[in-house]
């Protein structure tokens, strides 16, 4: 084999991750629930603000930053 042979591999490897991370980015926190576990396509504002779903997730996001802060203090 030649050492380019070897090589390539890494080579596709690279450059899918790059094509990927591309198209592919990271949902912030305070949208994953409405991208992962909500199966409407879209919502409106109204909609949006009345959600079950994201008024738990408002929920429980700040009883988590409330108990952090309360250890920190």
């Amino acid at each position: 084999m030649r050492a380019t042979d070897e090589q390539a591999p890494g080579r596709i490897r690279r450059f899918w991750r790059g094509f990927v991370g591309q198209w592919i980015g990271t949902v912030p926190d305070e949208l994953s629930v409405c991208e992962f576990e909500c199966r409407k396509p879209d919502c409106s504002l109204k909609d949006w603000r009345q959600c079950p779903l994201w008024l738990e997730f408002m929920g429980r996001s700040h009883s988590e930053s409330d108990s952090s802060d309360r250890k920190a203090g």
